[in-house]
């Protein structure tokens, strides 16, 4: 796997969790529609570069298996008195 691709699946998988989480999507149904209408594809005058797709469902799979696990070391990280629900989803993403 290239450099770009990888690149091109690291952001996919930030789009994705964004999505997921505002839309409310469920992962089967972002991977379909990832690969099918996203990854290397032109959107809106966007050229997105071919990313590699099992990296990207491994990680994105692996993000969600651990969601909690990062959830809590990002709240830790927070200033006192910023919950993580004070952050916003890209940030979160």
């Amino acid at each position: 796997m290239s450099v770009d691709q990888r690149s091109a699946s690291r952001l996919a998988i930030v789009q994705a969790l964004y999505q997921m989480e505002v839309a409310g999507k469920g992962l089967n149904e972002i991977f379909a529609e990832f690969e099918s209408h996203w990854i290397g594809r032109e959107i809106e005058g966007a050229q997105y570069k071919p990313a590699d797709a099992a990296f990207f469902r491994d990680v994105l799979q692996g993000v969600l298996t651990d969601q909690v696990a990062i959830d809590r070391q990002i709240d830790r990280a927070l200033s006192g008195g910023w919950p993580l629900s004070r952050l916003e989803s890209v940030m979160r993403a």
